[in-house]
């Protein structure tokens, strides 16, 4: 043995194990400098692990006290692991304990309705009015919710409408002279940012941000970029932040423009090419891509409306980049959500929304799903982790999420309509709102903690 190898006192693997009313549970340990840690979900019966083993594995010739396969209660804090290295001298002590993840306590805290939130169903001649021409998204500011294309803002605590609207001084003009920010998001720190559409507002995809509601918005970055719809922000846009938006009209590949934010320094990145075809009709056609995090180097989800000729449900493809242009696809190429009908078209019809969002530090994608078949409405919300939405097609979209929620809004939804989530974190607690124009707003409130 070589010096190293005759005091090397690693742990190689943890893994607990458990049987507890008849079911065996099974928890992989993560080895961090001298922790043991493993992740469970908040409010997790520790019942569960009061009397387990652990399958260890050591340095060639270690040893561990105590031994794995003695039964411990490992639902108390405390336990202590001494391992001895080869040499029978050296020795390190680790300590294990829990890491949680997920959400200690999720529910819905208000919704409004379309016209609960003072918006038009029906114009004066008694015809259905045009809801996308009203609000596209939500974004919030401070105390604020803020609604796109309206400049409607909303108490987001409550969602009653105030008596002020958002200042769009400077923002480009549309022929008519007026200024609309086409949608509105929220960075990973909270910040509102809104993007002009160039259809609407003569060519311009411009970027801005917001401090307060009232007050004028700042000019992040101006272009002529034929993007802006359903902007993606992940990042701080007062640091560094990543932006990408679907190119209008790509649709065989599909393609989205990136751009990168550093301390106030715009720098277009290289397009990036889905390799995913964008089904045209039918319901909401607008792709989406999510960053797991702001970085250079990570993983791009891309959310498409078509999987194959026949199977037209919402799909993720995910992969890194190459060249940085291309996604490439690792494990499934592309998932099929559950979308309670495979063939869209007339008819059958659907929207939905997905993004990885930052819920309280950590990644989380969320997806908001409707489908209409002949006038029959369903639609979800559901949370889980990045690395967990591949399962999502093996299992019901239910068992493999942190939050779930079928049927997210009360009234029959119809598909026509667009579809925007938002996070913004408080403390312990991070507010969802979930919108579909025409049907309402959502605020649910995802909260961590151990009580």
């Amino acid at each position: 043995m070589t010096p190293d190898e005759l005091t090397d006192t690693s742990i190689t693997s943890f893994i607990l194990k458990a049987t507890y009313e008849g079911t065996q549970y099974q928890y992989t340990a993560v080895i961090r400098n001298d922790s043991i840690l493993v992740r469970v979900p908040y409010r997790f019966d520790f019942t569960v692990v009061s009397r387990a083993k652990a399958d260890v594995s050591l340095a060639n010739m270690a040893t561990i006290y105590p031994l794995g396969e003695t039964e411990l209660d490992y639902s108390q804090p405390g336990l202590t692991f001494t391992v001895t290295a080869p040499d029978q001298k050296t020795t390190k002590e680790y300590k294990f304990g829990y890491e949680p993840y997920g959400f200690g306590d999720a529910y819905q805290s208000w919704y409004k309705t379309w016209a609960e939130l003072g918006y038009q169903t029906f114009d004066s001649q008694g015809n259905e009015t045009s809801y996308d021409e009203q609000t596209s998204s939500v974004g919030v500011c401070g105390d604020y919710l803020v609604a796109a294309r309206s400049h409607w803002v909303f108490d987001r605590f409550t969602g009653e409408k105030l008596d002020f609207e958002l200042n769009v001084t400077g923002v480009a003009p549309k022929p008519d002279g007026t200024s609309e920010i086409f949608w509105l998001t929220n960075d990973d720190e909270g910040n509102l940012v809104g993007s002009t559409l160039p259809v609407v507002s003569n060519g311009a995809y411009n970027i801005y941000k917001w401090t307060d509601p009232r007050e004028a918005p700042t000019l992040v970055w101006e272009s002529t970029v034929d993007a802006g719809r359903r902007i993606d922000v992940r990042g701080d846009i007062n640091g560094t932040a990543y932006i990408t938006s679907w190119l209008t009209g790509t649709d065989q590949p599909v393609i989205f423009h990136r751009i990168k934010i550093q301390d106030g320094v715009v720098t277009e990145l290289p397009e990036l090419n889905s390799g995913r075809r964008r089904l045209t009709d039918y319901g909401n056609n607008w792709p989406c891509c999510s960053l797991k995090e702001p970085a250079d180097e990570t993983t791009y989800y891309v959310f498409t409306n078509y999987l194959n000729d026949w199977d037209h449900g919402p799909c993720i493809s995910y992969g890194t980049t190459d060249g940085p242009t291309t996604v490439v696809p690792y494990g499934p190429l592309e998932v099929d959500l559950p979308s309670y009908s495979g063939y869209v078209g007339w008819g059958n019809e659907y929207r939905h929304y997905a993004g990885v969002k930052n819920i309280n530090g950590d990644n989380y994608l969320v997806v908001m799903n409707g489908y209409d078949t002949w006038g029959a409405s369903t639609h979800y919300l559901a949370v889980a982790e990045v690395e967990e939405f591949k399962n999502w097609w093996q299992w019901s979209i239910s068992s493999a999420t942190l939050y779930y929620v079928p049927q997210l809004f009360s009234l029959q939804w119809n598909p026509n309509r667009n579809m925007a989530i938002t996070v913004y974190n408080d403390g312990d607690k991070s507010y969802l709102y979930a919108m579909a124009t025409g049907s309402g707003i959502a605020c649910h409130i995802l909260e961590t903690s151990w009580d």
